[in-house]
């Protein structure tokens, strides 16, 4: 069942939303606080 969910596109969807939010974060965090400001 899970490797079935992996190989399905909600999967990989998943998968690929999370990695954004984990680059986002390290990205924020490596310091980009001018770009932060400047969005709001």
């Amino acid at each position: 069942r899970q490797q079935e969910y992996e190989k399905s596109a909600a999967g990989r969807a998943a998968r690929a939303q999370i990695k954004a939010m984990k680059e986002a974060k390290t990205s924020s965090n490596q310091g980009e606080p001018v770009l932060k400001w400047q969005m709001g």
